[in-house]
């Protein structure tokens, strides 16, 4: 019989890792749910100051968002969307620094690998999803799949019951989730 001697350091470094990963997934949609709202003003459609205020920032993401700004429209969806996939490379990054470290036991390299795997399958998902929302008769979705949960934010006024009821089953059926789960926020 081999004994499999682990790193101790290392595996409380992943632990504490998925720790954090899951502290950020919760943060993102409780910063998302609970961010103020302003009323916005509209600026001409020339006018380059407001354009460069909606670019987002170039520096990397921390796990934790900030509140976003007011924005109209296809913005919102626009910079959602950059700002999960900044977080989510960000996330990759760590994953496939934790995969390559030969000091690292396996059973923690093979756990980075397994999220990794999950990362990729989900942000493929979230595409997948966002497409077939929008198919639905939505001008624009933004799908944020989490471990245990799974917003999606859809640009309407408002949605019927029966419309939630319809956008949960496809996110059920591509992820299964727990129709629970998942959270529809309409998003004028």
């Amino acid at each position: 019989m081999r004994v499999m001697y682990v790193n101790k350091r290392s595996v409380l470094f992943g632990l504490v890792f998925l720790l954090l990963m899951m502290l950020a997934g919760y943060s993102l949609v409780a910063n998302f749910n609970s961010a103020p709202r302003k009323a916005a003003t509209a600026a001409p459609m020339n006018d380059r100051s407001a354009k460069a205020e909606q670019q987002p920032d170039l520096l990397p993401a921390s796990p934790v968002l900030p509140p976003l700004p007011d924005m109209n429209g296809q913005a919102f969806f626009v910079d959602c969307r950059l700002a999960r996939d900044r977080i989510r490379s960000q996330q990759m990054e760590t994953l496939k620094e934790i995969a390559g470290q030969s000091n690292s036991s396996g059973e923690v390299r093979d756990s980075a690998q397994r999220s990794l795997m999950q990362l990729a399958d989900n942000m493929s998902r979230e595409t997948e999803l966002e497409r077939l929302v929008m198919a639905r008769g939505y001008q624009d979705a933004a799908v944020m799949i989490l471990p245990r949960s799974a917003t999606v934010v859809v640009q309407a006024s408002s949605v019927t019951p029966a419309a939630v009821e319809q956008i949960r089953a496809l996110v059920v059926k591509a992820t299964d989730l727990a129709a629970a789960n998942v959270l529809v926020i309409p998003r004028p």
